[in-house]
């Protein structure tokens, strides 16, 4: 799997066009956390991001999505094989035009 944790001063985690074939965790990064055109075998979390936020885009996820307490959420254009979990975002979290065989649960 891949972690990108804890980056400081603004620094942003951007996985772009990447294949990882476990797990992608993504979190406590003070320039938030950019997950564009992604296949991720395994589950992806974002948790406790600032700046922009957290933001999983046209992805293709096997497992979980988990994007919980950052300053934004967007979740939109995904195919995830397990359950989409977006709660406690800053505003609120946008979704649209996902494939989700699990459950969703944002709010």
């Amino acid at each position: 799997g891949v972690k990108c944790n804890n980056s400081g001063n603004g620094n942003q985690c951007v996985t772009d066009r990447c294949v990882i074939a476990g797990n992608l965790d993504c979190s406590g990064n003070s320039g938030g956390c950019v997950v564009p055109e992604t296949t991720v075998g395994g589950n992806v979390t974002l948790n406790n991001n600032a700046g922009p936020g957290a933001s999983v885009t046209d992805g293709a996820i096997g497992g979980n999505v988990t994007m919980t307490n950052n300053s934004s959420g967007t979740v939109t254009g995904d195919f995830i094989g397990g359950n989409l979990k977006c709660n406690g975002n800053g505003g609120s979290t946008l979704q649209s035009n996902n494939v989700v065989a699990g459950t969703t649960s944002c709010n």
